[in-house]
């Protein structure tokens, strides 16, 4: 998969010709448009440029590794630090913060809520069900693929099959936070509580020398007491 981009005109960063563009060459290297197969870039990236005001002779900057796994892109998605503060830490904190904020203070959340407690008295108050639910689903997706990132920052590497042992642990996380699965209640902050305790249980088990089976049969057991208290709560 080879990408080519030229450049010529007013002298402008590498930042805007490389990486801010919507679809730009970085983006390229892991999600092109219209390329069905191999999508994920293995080869390395290089990057040339002439400034006559700064040297005489063009400069380059080249790497053998996926432009996705240069630590530039390691530093913003996951393995850097912004101060005292690790980055993922700040994703974290921003990701909550405008979920919080859509969920709580804007009329997308309420009917969130509405459709997801009674769909048909929803649909009786005008609320559109299916395009509530459509909403729904693309920013879960969205969320998946910042976690995706986030996991190939961290981790500076990427397979097809990575977190998806974490499935279990995110519904056990969402419920023990407060969300019903039948909806109708749940909070942002819930669910990073949840997943924040789901995290120390997961720890303790590594710690405790549980083999991975041991680990998903405590974890089940765990999202199984927490659906049965969920589901003896009244419903409003």
């Amino acid at each position: 998969m080879c990408r080519h981009l030229a450049y010529l005109g007013t002298p402008i960063t590498l930042h805007e010709l490389i990486a801010a563009p919507p679809h730009s060459l970085f983006r390229q290297s892991w999600a092109p448009r219209r390329q069905r197969h191999g999508v994920v870039n293995a080869d390395g990236f290089g990057a040339g440029w002439y400034a006559p005001d700064v040297r005489d002779t063009p400069a380059r900057y080249r790497k053998p590794i996926p432009m996705w796994t240069d630590q530039t892109f390691a530093n913003a998605f996951g393995s850097g630090d912004v101060g005292p503060l690790p980055s993922l830490i700040l994703w974290t904190l921003g990701v909550v913060l405008v979920g919080h904020f859509v969920y709580r203070h804007r009329r997308f959340g309420a009917h969130v809520l509405a459709a997801g407690d009674n769909a048909a008295a929803a649909r009786v108050t005008g609320i559109r069900v299916n395009r509530v639910k459509l909403a729904v689903l693309v920013g879960s997706a969205t969320l998946a693929a910042l976690a995706g990132l986030l996991y190939a920052g961290r981790l500076q590497g990427a397979n097809y099959n990575l977190g998806s042992s974490d499935l279990l642990l995110v519904i056990a996380a969402v419920v023990i936070g407060g969300t019903r699965l039948f909806g109708g209640s749940g909070t942002v902050v819930g669910a990073l509580v949840g997943s924040l305790i789901m995290g120390m249980l997961n720890n303790g088990l590594i710690l405790m020398g549980l083999s991975s089976s041991e680990q998903l049969i405590a974890q089940g057991v765990l999202l199984l007491l927490a659906i049965s208290l969920t589901l003896r709560e009244p419903k409003a």
